[in-house]
């Protein structure tokens, strides 16, 4: 045990890296040894590198997340990013085929902060891919962040935030079947 934690360790400290190619291949090593202790570095590394290649390989990383304690790194991180990691983050949570059910109001509300079209597209995406059961609470909560949102609503966010708000509708509605 204690060797797999010098291993993170040290994949962590090559996280930092500037170098492309020593980045791209610290990536490869975290798809093998990477547990969801890699997860905050790997999205810290997304947005501060201006390596294309590596945004790309971070993103492919995300999209094949299994490890579901990284869920909450994920939805930590969504609420205090800027557009461009939320999108990756929201594709991330649907592309891995993680069922982040208990952060329904942290996801409606990343797409309602968002004044971006294809950030609100990615959390409609997730929560049509939720399964149930649902809580109420949580739907309650995702309903009053809406109702605020649409006190000022963005423009091109705007019909989106409505789709999401019939999908929590049906998902209320389910409740009582």
């Amino acid at each position: 045990m204690e060797k797999e934690a010098k291993i993170i360790e040290q994949l962590k400290t090559e996280l930092t890296f500037t170098d492309e190619l020593k980045l791209l291949k610290t990536l490869e090593k975290v798809k093998g040894k990477g547990n969801d202790q890699m997860v905050d570095p790997i999205l810290r590394l997304y947005s501060s590198t201006k390596h294309d290649s590596v945004k790309k390989a971070i993103k492919g990383l995300l999209n094949e997340l299994k490890q579901t304690k990284g869920t909450s790194v994920l939805i930590e991180k969504l609420k205090n990013c800027d557009n461009e990691l939320k999108e990756v983050i929201l594709g991330a949570l649907w592309s891995a085929g993680l069922n982040p059910i208990e952060y329904l109001p942290e996801i409606v509300e990343a797409a309602c902060s968002s004044n971006a079209y294809i950030v609100a597209f990615e959390a409609l995406t997730v929560l049509e891919n939720l399964e149930g059961p649902f809580d109420e609470e949580k739907i309650s909560e995702a309903k009053l962040i809406i109702n605020d949102y649409f006190a000022n609503p963005h423009e091109e966010t705007k019909q989106l935030i409505s789709v999401i708000l019939g999908l929590l509708n049906q998902m209320d509605n389910s409740l009582d079947a």
